[in-house]
């Protein structure tokens, strides 16, 4: 994990500087937990997104499930958000418990899967820059939840499926020509 984070930041840098700096400030953040109302508001809001996925561990709230909390200290009324800062968390409290692991395995899986012999340096190049995307999207949920957004849906499609793809056919040219 330690390597992929110190490959992926500089990448992270040049694709999404806006995105590191946030990183960042989250990251920083946490020295000050006793007194920053990012740190307590997302401690609110883990609390609050921590009991729907106790209520319903299994089948999890579905994709269009809200969930209520309120910030009394900073004198902000109990509302309801689809929102939650963990894309892991987010994955528990709408799919469940078991669909949050099986996803998990299935990227895992495509992250872990060999490439079957004979595939070109193309083709291997595509396939390691996807299983790199996909390490990269699961470091990035711990921080934002990035399974939320519905074009991360495709993405994730076109990702697993390079990373699974076998080798293609090669044109091979009649004898004598």
């Amino acid at each position: 994990l330690l390597v992929a984070a110190a490959l992926a930041l500089p990448a992270l840098a040049l694709a999404a500087p806006g995105a590191l700096t946030a990183v960042q400030d989250r990251f920083l953040s946490i020295r000050q937990y006793g007194s920053d109302d990012s740190v307590r508001t997302r401690t609110v809001e883990t609390r609050a997104v921590l009991r729907k996925v106790r209520e319903r561990p299994v089948t999890g709230w579905g994709l269009g499930d809200e969930v209520g909390y309120g910030y009394p200290w900073l004198t902000t009324p109990p509302s309801d958000t689809p929102f939650t800062h963990n894309g892991y968390l987010w994955m528990a409290w709408k799919l469940g418990i078991p669909g949050a692991v099986l996803l998990l395995l299935l990227i895992g899986a495509a992250v872990a899967s060999r490439a079957p012999p004979g595939l070109g340096l193309l083709d291997t190049g595509v396939r390691h820059g996807a299983q790199a995307g996909l390490v990269l999207t699961l470091m990035v949920c711990v921080m934002f939840p990035s399974f939320r957004a519905f074009a991360i849906t495709t993405a994730l499609g076109v990702l697993l499926a390079l990373c699974v793809m076998g080798g293609g056919r090669t044109r091979t040219t009649p004898a004598g020509r």
